[in-house]
């Protein structure tokens, strides 16, 4: 069985999100930039996590770049995934270490969908008050700083179109607004590392419109209530709580899956 999930508002938190759904549960930090107290999780949430990994695959998926990723201590210290995705899926790291092949795969597809020069230039001519600054994540799709309040849903709506067109998709999270080319998907390398491994069994969990195809194909999955794309299909799998405990809920889900699959082999 494999357990491949999001991290970001999914498994570990910011602190703005621990003021935006306070808990009483025991959070531990577990990324730091610069001095700044960057994500948490719960202890809970981590003694979990340490014993799924110890017992099955554990494939963290995350729109963080692989600088990004390799920030959050927890991964590289206490619990070290064989397989890793980052950048939204357009990159697969195997025991830390980036696999050409799948990198070549996803630079041959990218050549059917318009640059990220094109969509980087449609974005700054727009000269919004809302936008702060884009950034490009290795050269494979944009994430744009933004103030929230100041972009309204008519030019989110016209952004989206124009994306659409182009073979983009947009995901707004916080204060981030993501620009991704659709070939670009999580699933898809979560797929390439699940068969790999002849692994059949996957259960999924994540909370933005970029986490959809990998809630939607997964054998399970299960979403945080406060997340993105409950918004955009109710008939997903919701959890019961908001905020970091929600990584416990998620957590136990996945225990429970894997202890049904192991009396299923026995």
């Amino acid at each position: 069985m494999l357990f491949a999930s999001d991290l970001d508002r999914t498994l570990i938190y910011s602190k703005r999100m621990l003021e935006l759904y306070p808990s009483s549960a025991s959070v531990r930090l577990i990324e730091s930039l610069n001095g700044k107290d960057i994500s948490y999780m719960t202890e809970k949430a981590i003694e979990r996590l340490k014993d799924f990994h110890s017992n099955a695959l554990f494939v963290p998926v995350t729109t963080r770049t692989e600088e990004q990723f390799k920030r959050i201590s927890l991964f590289q210290k206490e619990i070290e995934p064989t397989y890793s995705i980052t950048t939204n899926g357009a990159k697969i790291l195997y025991k830390g270490l980036e696999m050409k092949d799948w990198t070549k795969m996803i630079e041959e597809q990218l050549m059917d969908c318009a640059s990220i020069e094109m969509v980087e230039h449609y974005i700054l001519q727009l000269n919004a008050p809302w936008l702060k600054k884009v950034n490009r994540a290795e050269n494979r799709f944009l994430y744009c700083i933004i103030e929230r309040d100041l972009l309204d849903t008519t030019s989110k709506q016209e952004i989206e179109k124009h994306a659409k067109k182009w073979g983009w998709q947009l995901s707004l999270q916080g204060r981030k607004l993501y620009l991704v080319p659709r070939v670009i998907s999580k699933w898809n390398a979560v797929e390439y590392v699940a068969n790999i491994l002849g692994v059949e069994t996957v259960f999924t969990a994540g909370d933005s419109l970029l986490d959809y195809d990998l809630l939607r194909q997964g054998t399970h999955s299960i979403a945080p209530k406060h997340g993105e794309v409950c918004q955009y299909d109710s008939s997903l799998k919701i959890s019961k709580e908001e905020g970091i405990i929600v990584a416990e809920q998620i957590l136990d889900e996945v225990h429970v899956t894997l202890e049904k699959k192991l009396v299923d082999i026995n």
